[in-house]
């Protein structure tokens, strides 16, 4: 039975990613559905850097600091009713990992756009979506796995 994502480890997560990339790397063979491209090589990279990010503790004013596993506990603990997951993953990559944060945002938003509301792309556009993705990796692979 699968993990769910609070139970799961880092390299689960990573490997997710890398299952990913993988489909990502399938669709890029053919360049055929671009769209597509963007969008795995968008959701290999949420997990990448979720592998990178989780768990953190969260320093507490007067307290001890809460420990955070999940974007989901983030979520809550910031008391966000809505889903922004994405936006709140951003501003912590942004935290974290400010060395691909602009990567990450990029891919972010042409993947909504992608999903949303335009599927034709020049392939210079799945090409550095492709290559953001690889950066991405580069840049969140645990020590463990290297």
């Amino acid at each position: 039975m699968a993990s769910s994502q609070n139970t799961r480890n880092s390299i689960e997560v990573f490997e997710h990613g890398v299952h990913n990339e993988e489909v990502c790397n399938l669709l890029n063979t053919e360049k055929k559905y671009r769209d597509w491209i963007i969008t795995t090589a968008f959701y290999a990279s949420l997990h990448f850097v979720s592998c990178k990010i989780f768990p953190f503790d969260h320093p507490i004013k007067d307290s001890s600091p809460i420990h955070i596993n999940t974007i989901e506990e983030w979520q809550r603990f910031k008391n966000y009713t809505s889903n922004k997951r994405h936006d709140l993953l951003a501003e912590l990559v942004s935290r974290f990992c400010s060395d691909i944060s602009e990567k990450y945002d990029w891919l972010l938003s042409t993947a909504k756009t992608s999903r949303y509301h335009q599927f034709n792309y020049d392939v210079r556009i799945s090409d550095l979506a492709v290559s953001y993705m690889k950066a991405i990796k580069k840049s969140c692979e645990p020590k463990e796995r290297k």
